[in-house]
């Protein structure tokens, strides 16, 4: 008697088809393999070609022309620029949304949002959506017409960013429509002047906003009454401005409504709110902001004061920060203080509120004039935070000897108070004499990674290397000096010495540690 086994189907299969049929697979191949081969297995490999697509097209930017190209044959003309070679057909249409509804992520950039292709395709589409799956659509320009955003914007989309556009655009309106379903709207376009009829649209816009997660708008955008909107948002967690390298003031107001501006945190407002960005150009920001009561869960503040407010505004207005962001962790603050002197102990009353965020770990601040402090105040800095991961101050600067008082000493209370240093990033003038001497036991912690002296004034090389060399970790960087051109090749040539000699003595202190 014989008896047959069962066997599996499978078995049947030639190996190539059971790989192909295992779709596990299927998706460890498609993701190993470069574009070039994922286009060939899109076209002659039905079995999978959904899954070599899907990851090929998930994001287009760069190979966004070659994605247009499957609708039609382009070419570039010298007076009509991009056009298509043939007219566009239904078939066409039918072929290309093959592709396009893998499309995820899009991202355009120097893109000619004029051109006669995109007009075309603007007549000729089909009524459903181009891109159905689009979940971000991110481009440098929309320019003058609608053609990108009717190809584009769907009530799907989560993710918007559009640097700028140009009348007779509307782009507010046209948000309108995919309002509910967005989590992300960046507007970055520091250039736009904000006028009666955009922020009247803008404020209509807001409240459709059910899901806002993270929003960024130009600062001449964030009005008062823009701000007090945003506040109500129940999942909002980011609020940031785009960098506007100059706010029009004085005469050339005229361009630019007479909008009320200021920043006021009701209790019970912005209950989710993790981090926030606000760009001041006013010389009194302590009259334009208002908080109510404390925030626990705002984490990171990035400060832009413009205006020229005086060390007194500056403390006052980091009073009322200080009441009502009490669990900041981060801090970073670009000012343009005013102060006749370089007077250190009214830079420390002017920063002496912002002692009282103890959580802090990271913290920066940069100021547009010379601003100056000395060693005694890092101490208490350095105390009063002592989680810093990663401390700057004063960045810009290049010191000329007399503009501060902070000396090589001030590196101790670093060493000595903040455990979990890794970068220090500080101007300092060596050629003071530093009042406190190392000892065997001070040195960064083990983890620090970087010492930056950049713009500090050098003092007598064999003194400062040795006292830099001495502070180190084994692992730490340490860089100094600065742009030749603005420092000069004296100095430039000073701190490549210094250098020179840290690296020479660290290494020394190595090769006797290895052999001891």
């Amino acid at each position: 008697m014989t008896t047959e086994l069962s066997q599996p189907a499978s078995l049947g299969l030639s190996s190539t088809k059971q790989v192909w049929s295992t779709p596990e697979l299927v998706g460890i191949i498609c993701a190993n393999v470069d574009q070039p081969s994922l286009g060939r297995l899109g076209r002659v490999n039905k079995a999978i070609s959904d899954v070599s697509l899907a990851i090929l097209y998930h994001t287009v930017s760069t190979n966004f022309y070659d994605l247009i190209k499957i609708l039609s044959p382009t070419e570039v003309t010298e007076n009509r620029g991009l056009i298509f070679t043939k007219p566009i057909e239904e078939t066409d249409w039918a072929r290309f949304l093959r592709y396009t509804k893998f499309v995820r992520s899009l991202t355009l950039a120097n893109v000619d949002s004029a051109a006669e292709i995109f007009c075309v395709m603007d007549a000729t589409r089909p009524p459903e959506p181009i891109f159905p799956s689009l979940q971000s659509f991110s481009c440098d320009d929309i320019g003058t017409t609608n053609y990108l955003t009717n190809l584009t914007l769907h009530n799907r989309l989560s993710h918007l960013a559009i640097k700028g556009w140009k009348p007779p655009v509307r782009l507010l309106q046209n948000i309108r429509s995919l309002a509910s379903s967005l989590q992300s709207l960046m507007l970055t376009d520091t250039s736009m002047r904000l006028d009666l009829s955009t922020h009247a649209e803008l404020i209509q816009l807001l409240p459709a906003f059910s899901s806002l997660i993270h929003i960024e708008l130009p600062p001449t955008f964030m009005t008062a009454k823009v701000f007090d909107l945003l506040a109500g948002k129940q999942h909002l967690e980011t609020i940031r401005m785009s960098k506007l390298e100059r706010w029009e003031v004085g005469p050339k107001q005229r361009y630019f409504p007479d909008f009320v501006y200021g920043f006021r945190f009701p209790e019970g407002s912005f209950p989710a709110l993790k981090i926030l960005s606000i760009r001041d150009p006013s010389s009194h920001p302590q009259r334009r902001i208002s908080i109510r009561s404390g925030f626990k869960s705002l984490q990171t503040l990035y400060l832009n004061l413009s205006g020229e407010p005086s060390y007194s505004n500056i403390q006052t207005y980091f009073h009322a920060l200080t009441h009502g962001f009490t669990a900041l962790t981060q801090l970073v603050i670009d000012a343009s203080a005013k102060h006749d002197t370089y007077d250190s102990e009214a830079t420390f009353s002017m920063l002496e509120p912002l002692l009282c965020l103890s959580q802090l770990n990271t913290f920066s601040f940069a100021n547009s004039s010379p601003v100056s402090l000395a060693d005694r105040y890092i101490d208490q800095i350095t105390r009063a935070w002592p989680l810093l991961t990663y401390f700057a101050f004063d960045l810009r600067l290049f010191k000329e000897s007399g503009h501060t008082e902070l000396t090589l000493s001030s590196l101790i209370p670093f060493m000595q108070n903040c455990k979990f240093l890794r970068v220090l990033r500080i101007r300092l003038d060596t050629s003071i004499k530093p009042p406190l001497e190392l000892t065997d036991e001070l040195v960064f912690p083990k983890d620090f990674e970087l010492l930056d002296l950049l713009n500090s004034t050098p003092g007598e090389v064999n003194d400062v290397a040795g006292y830099i060399a001495d502070s180190l970790s084994d692992k730490a960087n340490f860089c100094c000096g600065g742009d030749e051109k603005e420092i000069g090749r004296d100095r430039m040539d000073k701190w490549r010495a210094i250098s020179d000699l840290v690296d020479i003595i660290r290494k020394a202190k190595g090769r006797a540690l290895r052999r001891a």
